[in-house]
């Protein structure tokens, strides 16, 4: 795109011709773009859900042998949300 608009200040094109390509390069910009920022999100998302299991995996670690009473910490690491529906409806 810098290079269209260098071109454009030193050589007499078409206007129209500039416009049409300056607007393409810059919906492919935009295009890339938002790719590169869905691509981040996902990878941020993946980090925090390898966080997650590996503090669940430390504390799993804590234990010797099979876990016999619950555990909070365990059990809020296992959960991601929780839905409570009650009967009375």
């Amino acid at each position: 795109m810098k290079r269209q608009v260098e071109k454009n200040a030193h050589a007499a094109l078409n206007h129209e011709e500039y416009e049409n390509k300056y607007n393409e390069l810059a919906n492919k910009y935009e295009e890339v773009k938002s790719k590169v920022e869905e691509i981040e999100e996902r990878i941020f998302s993946q980090k925090i859900k390898f966080e997650n299991l590996k503090e669940f995996i430390g504390r799993l670690g804590k234990y010797d042998s099979l876990i016999e009473e619950f555990d909070e910490d365990i059990f809020n690491c296992s959960i991601k949300n929780m839905v409570l529906q009650s009967n009375d409806i």
